[in-house]
């Protein structure tokens, strides 16, 4: 299920988004979450790492 919480997201707010770049040309947003919706361990690791 798509979030798309960046479309609908207010000034100030951070998000994670994710791209699909099929060549240099074009880059499309597949999704963006807001970063409280995050539920994956591995992207929340990430997120944490410095």
């Amino acid at each position: 299920m798509a979030a798309h919480d960046a479309f609908y997201g207010k000034p100030g707010g951070v998000f994670l988004l994710y791209f699909y770049c099929p060549d240099m040309l074009q880059t499309n947003v597949l999704d963006g979450f807001a970063l409280d919706r995050i539920i994956e361990p591995r992207t929340l690791a990430a997120l944490r790492a410095e």
